[in-house]
């Protein structure tokens, strides 16, 4: 077992031999940092004079936030809204009055939570459908909510047992919902999916080599001649590859949680995800939907991982490996299927990209076997895990069934 280990740590010393490595290494972390922190920067304007910095105002939105947490989202609290917003004067612009910025912007938390529920298909829940909003539409906030859920469900081409199974886990969310600041957790699922693309891109750079650099150096042959060649050496370099992508990716995403909570605060862990997606049926708190989507994210770059390491032991060049993942990586990014084509949009949103999006990982479309309904969030990583299970021993016999001359 020693001379396992051994030979792990000499695939991680040439891993970390080449300049490239730390190269993309530092360039993912660098955009990763610089993609928070540069929505920080800079003012907002109003008539090209500079209002207020964009850290300011989000401190500023914060605090409110921070004022209203531990009430309950009742009729209460949106007529109380209602009243605040209805002291603004009619004005195109209403946000730069001192109305807005006074009574309105305190409770703008509040509104992003209305506006899904009270949209109709005719049109957006506006500032004047807010300010006329009546005592019976405030108390029938989460009746109209759950009807909306109900159509939502409806107009899906899932089976029926897939709409009763999402109709179910939206009564065991809890109502009324209790407020709380979820800015840091809202941004990290936002940004995970830069996260998880960037370690995604930056891992196969670094092991797309790992097979395909033998081949070019010559040393394939002596490797598959020596007494480890056919077993050992291969197994090395799997588990090299996959222990490096989980280590790179944990090292990640932890600095991304980190960096998300300094910024924005470390509140609402245990608020309701709905205070996020008001229209969401999973009845989950925002921190176990960061943990759900790390761990999708984590396994949907295994499975890349998995594709690199097959893809390097059959080419005689990095270069096309980096290619081709590349191409596997960013390409869905510019393409779209339509829901109403539930194989199809099942099957696009396994493309290990598709799966690092929590718009994908929490929707409300169902994998539907049988007589067995399996969300995506459970579906995901479990495709994810068997595929690399499948694919890793076609790596590892590409390699050593490469004809030694």
């Amino acid at each position: 077992m020693s001379s396992f280990w051994d030979l792990v740590r000499f695939e991680y010393k040439k891993i970390f031999k080449r300049k490239s490595t730390y190269i993309t290494l530092f360039l993912a972390l660098l955009a990763i940092v610089l993609g928070n922190v540069g929505t920080l920067i800079g003012h907002h304007y109003v008539d090209g004079i500079p209002k207020e910095s964009k850290y300011e105002s989000m401190v500023t939105d914060i605090e409110y936030a921070r004022a209203l947490a531990g009430r309950k989202l009742d009729s209460s609290l949106l007529l109380e809204t209602r009243e605040a917003y209805a002291k603004i004067p009619e004005k195109e612009r209403y946000i730069t009055t001192m109305e807005y910025e006074q009574y309105a912007r305190p409770y703008s938390s509040i509104r992003r939570i209305m506006i899904p529920v009270y949209n109709t298909g005719a049109q957006r829940f506006a500032l004047e459908d807010l300010q006329n909003l009546s005592t019976k539409q405030a108390e029938d906030f989460y009746t109209i909510r759950q009807s909306k859920v109900q159509d939502v469900v409806q107009n899906t081409s899932l089976r029926d047992r897939s709409k009763e199974k999402l109709l179910h886990l939206d009564s065991n969310v809890k109502k009324p919902f209790v407020f709380d600041s979820i800015e840091g957790y809202q941004r990290f699922l936002v940004v995970m999916y830069t996260t998880g693309v960037m370690c995604c891109f930056a891992v196969a750079i670094c092991i797309a080599p790992i097979f395909s650099e033998e081949y070019g150096t010559g040393a394939a042959q002596l490797i598959l001649s020596s007494k480890y060649g056919k077993n050992k050496v291969i197994f090395a370099k799997l588990f090299t590859g996959i222990s490096f992508a989980t280590i790179i990716y944990m090292f990640l995403a932890v600095i991304t949680y980190l960096e998300c909570m300094f910024l924005y605060g470390f509140d609402g862990a245990l608020a309701a995800f709905q205070l996020f997606q008001p229209l969401s049926v999973y009845p989950f708190n925002m921190w176990q939907v960061s943990a759900i989507f790390a761990g999708c994210i984590l396994l949907a770059n295994i499975f890349t991982v998995a594709i690199t390491l097959l893809l390097s032991s059959k080419f005689k060049s990095p270069f096309g490996v980096i290619i081709i993942i590349s191409v596997i990586t960013f390409t869905p990014m510019m393409m779209s299927v339509s829901e109403t084509n539930i194989l199809l949009y099942n099957l696009f949103h396994l493309l290990p990209s598709n799966m690092m999006t929590i718009w994908s990982t929490l929707s409300p479309i169902q994998y539907e076997m049988i007589n067995v309904s399996v969300s995506p969030f459970i579906f995901m990583p479990i495709f994810s895990l068997l595929m690399t299970i499948v694919l890793l021993p076609f790596a590892y016999h590409s390699f050593k069934n490469h004809q030694v001359l």
